[in-house]
């Protein structure tokens, strides 16, 4: 990347005719001086790709730039920011070479200003070089702004796609094949089709006909097989089975409902049962094919909440040539033997993709623990005695049925979502979630993301907007993550007061069924009060490039706000929305009062509250907590200097020097907000004076000391990585950089923690990394050279962050032999697949005994 002023001397250098040079340098030197200093503040990089350079005829600089965006559109370079917006004039009628959908600033800014010179100093096929394959970035003195070019993360992208660009994308397994199909009127005989024919139709993409062609001679066997896996499996008593293997469980005696599920060990063995009583050992060609299969469908149940595993994992080591009944593996016909292969995957992919999710959905319900990333099965008939109850007590207590509403499809006024249940962990406890439909026919699908991308998704960035302009009164967080911060902040707040952080009380409390005790008109008022200072919102799309992340985020401006993005790239997505303030409330009022949710074929519409789950809910929920913070006199009347209020969502955390204002919290709290119709969680309610196991108090998936202000994240709360890998260097990168990551946030802050909480946080960090590989690796035994190297990587990371929080006190070498300790102690468990155990457990006691030499 040069400057605009390197970028002009070069084009004048690198001519091969003297003339032009000479004018370029000669026009150089007639600017100002104002026009020299501003082009050492853009940046100019050339384009992964670059096109021929078009001849354009006209002196008319805006002229120009406009024949630039018609060319880059014509070549459908969409991902370039100045043909953000513009579409080809297709019409015959219409004159213009572009059709505008959205204005464009970049190429506004390209017709004005220095650019005017500098078509002037480089001419008008030079500039036109510049304009069609090359990109520029203003630094604006924290952040760049992209006004030319392609989007930086397009660039990787078009790079990448070059090198590969024959190779077929991994495709991955994940649970969305068997959740939430809670119907339970699924019988396991429709796992498999009646006939041999619709068998093979379901399996194969080749069609039976073209297969009976080529195959004539083996024909009657294919057509054997086949019938006799449907004889199999119409012969399996499921009933019997499952009861044999994966008995009820006993309701009565479970004080929560993940005591109710069924282990996946047993859900494992029931279904390598179904599986072998099912396909005779010819369909897979032998018993280490059938093996290779079986040992894959454990690992598949025990993906967690959006996890995915390369379907390579399963293939890998399948012996193609066993598999006789598709034909013998040629190797002189090339073409038969990738055809053979490609019936092998597509095979493989049927068991996969429909048989086992079929069985798993005709007998267990499989949905997440809520809060968690956790996936659990449960017997339709246990999860039916669950839930119904419930059920029963939800729909008479909130909903009321709309009874003209007899067709979905039909009944467009009205937002539809079908009605998910997800259990909570404490006994007959469930959240019931509203899952909105798109619909079944093409039209109707592109017609809900319209109306999402271009009014819900706008008026959810209005809401934020509006809910980032509440009083600093209480601490709102955007996410865990915030925590250390906040609390960091308060502790520094004390120590200047009082020189150390004196004795603090607390409360933590949530609201009881915060969505559906929110009073409807209560929140329009909200947002009304909230509305009253506004008339009307622009807003506009941008991105966000982090150089350093490799990342590209999309975000919204709203009336031209400003937002930070220091050290990356801004980029002007074009796109522009405008709303007045009456718009946004009838947006609000519709998705409050025209939301209605499906339960056994029947619409419900609500009595009282708001459907979790609706494409505003939680930005509503957000704004009518914030207006609590600030109206209710204990937290608007508080010394601030003293207390500290955080929130996320509907989970509260007041801590305060004052005994008797935590008290005075405490009561109001077990009374309840009235206006607000908010009652908090009788049972969850934990303050200084209530019984705990440790000196921790957990907020939000983050210990908090609050005698010491300190803050953990243990490793009962962080993500496990479970992406599958049979590649050691991939794992190990990943695994790594997720290490470096978790050390390297607010929770690593001298400020915030002692040198023994950050060493506590390496200790729970690295034992979060071991887990992740017993849980991903799934290849041969990891070398050893490999794995201590690996090892050594984490002890450097870990190293390096302590001694960055505490440089020269010797907690370093404490860090790196707490990675080893962990290492070695999951070693000696032989939970970690890694060649000659024993002696990767010598090298890191050696390993630690040098450290404590030095």
């Amino acid at each position: 990347m040069k400057t605009l002023c390197e970028f002009i001397w070069r084009s004048a250098e690198s001519s091969n005719d003297p003339q032009l040079s000479k004018h370029i340098s000669e026009i150089w030197e007639k600017t100002d001086e104002s026009f020299r200093e501003a082009t050492l503040h853009y940046f100019v990089t050339a384009n992964c790709k670059c096109w021929d350079v078009p001849s354009i005829p006209t002196n008319d600089q805006s002229s120009v730039v406009d024949q630039c965006v018609a060319f880059l559109v014509r070549k459908k370079v969409f991902n370039n920011v100045i043909t953000f917006g513009y579409r080809a004039a297709d019409h015959s009628q219409v004159a213009s070479l572009l059709h505008c959908q959205s204005t464009n600033l970049n190429v506004t800014r390209l017709k004005r200003g220095i650019w005017k010179t500098v078509y002037g100093v480089l001419g008008n096929k030079r500039f036109v070089e510049l304009m069609i394959n090359h990109s520029i970035f203003e630094f604006g003195g924290t952040a760049y702004t992209q006004i030319l070019g392609i989007v930086p993360r397009e660039q990787e992208k078009l790079g990448s796609a070059q090198c590969r660009s024959s190779n077929k994308a991994p495709e991955y397994l994940d649970s969305t094949l068997y959740l939430y199909k809670n119907k339970g009127n699924y019988s396991p005989s429709k796992a498999i089709p009646c006939s041999p024919e619709a068998l093979w139709d379901q399996m194969f993409q080749i069609d039976w006909k073209d297969f009976e062609l080529s195959h004539h001679s083996q024909l009657a066997g294919v057509r054997q097989l086949l019938g006799q896996i449907i004889k199999n499996h119409q012969k399996i008593k499921y009933h019997h089975i499952l009861n044999n293997i994966c008995p009820r469980t006993d309701m009565q005696d479970d004080p929560n409902n993940n005591l109710c599920q069924t282990d996946i060990k047993l859900v494992s063995r029931f279904l390598v049962v179904i599986f072998e009583k099912t396909f005779p050992l010819m369909f897979f060609g032998s018993r280490y094919n059938r093996s290779k299969i079986l040992s894959k469908i454990r690992p598949l149940l025990k993906l967690k909440l959006h996890g995915r595993m390369p379907f390579s994992i399963i293939t890998e080591g399948f012996r193609t040539s066993d598999v006789v009944w598709l034909g013998k593996c040629s190797k002189t016909d090339p073409r038969a033997a990738l055809l053979l292969q490609d019936l092998i995957t597509q095979l493989v992919e049927w068991v996969f993709r429909r048989f086992i999710p079929s069985v798993i959905s005709s007998v267990f319900h499989c949905c997440e623990v809520s809060a968690t990333r956790e996936i659990v099965f449960f017997r339709f008939d246990v999860w039916k005695a669950m839930a119904d109850p419930f059920l029963c007590a939800y729909v008479r207590d909130n909903l009321k049925k709309k009874s003209e509403c007899c067709c979905h499809e039909a009944a467009w006024k009205m937002n539809h979502g079908c009605l998910r249940l997800v259990p909570k962990k404490k006994k007959k406890q469930f959240r019931v979630i509203f899952v909105p439909l798109r619909g079944c026919k093409t039209e109707k699908i592109a017609q809900h993301e319209e109306f999402i991308r271009k009014t819900i998704k706008p008026a959810i960035c209005v809401l934020q907007f509006l809910a980032s302009e509440t009083s600093p009164l209480a601490k709102k967080l955007s996410s865990p993550s915030d925590i250390p911060s906040s609390i960091c902040l308060f502790k520094e707040t004390l120590k200047k007061t009082y020189g150390c952080v004196p004795k603090l009380y607390f409360i933590k409390f949530d609201i009881e069924s915060c969505y559906d005790s929110i009073p409807a008109c209560k929140a329009v008022k909200v947002l009304e009060k909230r509305l009253a200072n506004h008339s009307e919102f622009f807003i506009r799309s941008q991105s966000y490039f982090d150089p350093v992340k490799r990342t590209l985020k999309r975000f919204s401006t709203i009336n031209a706000q400003s937002t930070p993005c220091e050290g990356g790239v801004a980029i002007d997505k074009v796109q522009t929305v405008h709303f007045t303030k009456h718009e946004i409330l009838t947006i609000i009022k519709s998705e409050i009062e025209k939301s209605a949710i499906i339960h056994e074929g029947e619409c419900y519409t609500r009595k009282k509250g708001i459907f979790q789950g609706t494409s505003l809910s939680a930005a509503i929920v957000d704004l009518f907590y914030s207006d609590l913070m600030e109206n209710e006199t204990v937290f608007s009347k508080r010394n601030r200097s003293e207390s500290l209020v955080l929130r996320l969502a509907d989970d509260f955390l007041v801590i305060s020097i004052s005994k008797s204002y935590i008290e005075s919290v405490e009561r109001t709290v077990c009374a309840g907000f009235q206006e607000y119709n908010a009652y908090s969680n009788q049972d969850k309610i934990l303050t200084h004076a209530s019984p705990r196991r440790n000196e921790y108090v957990r907020f939000c998936a983050m210990d908090l000391n609050l005698q010491s202000l300190e803050v953990l994240k243990h490793t009962e709360t962080l993500s496990t990585t479970c992406a599958f890998s049979s590649s050691t260097r991939t794992l190990y990168h990943n695994l790594s950089s997720n290490f470096k990551k978790v050390l390297s946030n607010d929770l690593i802050d001298p400020n915030l923690n002692s040198s023994d909480t950050i060493l506590k946080q390496v200790f729970f960090a690295c034992i979060n990394v071991a887990e992740s590989f017993c849980l991903s690796y799934v290849g041969n035994p990891a070398p050893l050279h490999g794995f201590i190297g690996f090892i050594r990587k984490l002890a450097e990371i870990a190293e390096v962050s302590c001694e960055r929080a505490f440089p020269n006190q010797g907690i370093s070498s404490d860090a790196r032999k707490a990675v080893f300790s962990v290492f070695v102690n999951f070693l000696k468990d032989k939970n970690m697949n890694v060649q000659n155990t024993s002696r990767a457990i010598q090298a890191l006691l050696q390993l630690t005994k040098t450290i404590n030499s030095k």
